[in-house]
């Protein structure tokens, strides 16, 4: 059997699997888990593998449904996407953390002092938690967003569809629709 017949059955074997089996686990792997913020003046650092055990406890009953079994949270070769479902990962997306992370990092606001000694607890909790809630909710909505492309590639797989009519649309319209039932999205950056 030559490569691309055996690489076929194997996607066809990681869908019947994805189908067949009562799975009530997510598992989240990767470089991007080990990536932290540290918020200058403060010494508090926000933690990408605690976000995700947050965001994975909310919106797991969503993965579940959508056949989301592992996400990857290592850097994506691409420059222009956070996040990507391929057709030949079945129950697998990929959420790049870093990039998320780094995107927090460029757009963090100056540490506020308001008696030019030291910065004020209050507004510096304010920010921290404003900024905390906004990468959960940004790592949610990719999470949620290729989640549904995951969604929509089983459905084509058992409809016997090609995997080229999975738009990007829907999955839009459903990362829109479910983040912010999830997540607070008060903070933007």
């Amino acid at each position: 059997m030559n490569w691309y017949k055996t690489s076929q059955q194997n996607v066809s074997q990681g869908y019947i699997d994805l189908m067949n089996q009562d799975w009530n686990s997510i598992q989240v792997t990767g470089s991007g888990l080990s990536e932290t913020l540290s918020i200058p003046g403060t010494g508090i650092t926000i933690s990408a593998k605690e976000l995700m055990e947050r965001i994975k406890a909310r919106i797991f009953p969503t993965l579940i449904s959508n056949n989301v079994r592992t996400i990857d949270t290592g850097s994506i070769g691409r420059s222009d996407v956070g996040g990507q479902a391929i057709s030949s990962f079945p129950g697998k997306i990929f959420v790049d953390i870093k990039k998320l992370f780094d995107l927090a990092k460029n757009s963090l606001p100056p540490v506020t002092q308001l008696d030019g000694i030291r910065a004020d607890p209050s507004a510096l909790n304010g920010v921290i938690n404003s900024l905390s809630d906004w990468i959960v909710s940004e790592i949610a909505h990719v999470s949620l967003h290729e989640s549904q492309h995951m969604h929509d590639m089983s459905e084509a797989y058992s409809t016997g569809k090609p995997f080229s009519s999975v738009q990007e649309a829907p999955a839009e319209e459903f990362a829109k629709k479910m983040t912010p039932r999830f997540f607070s999205q008060d903070f933007k950056m």
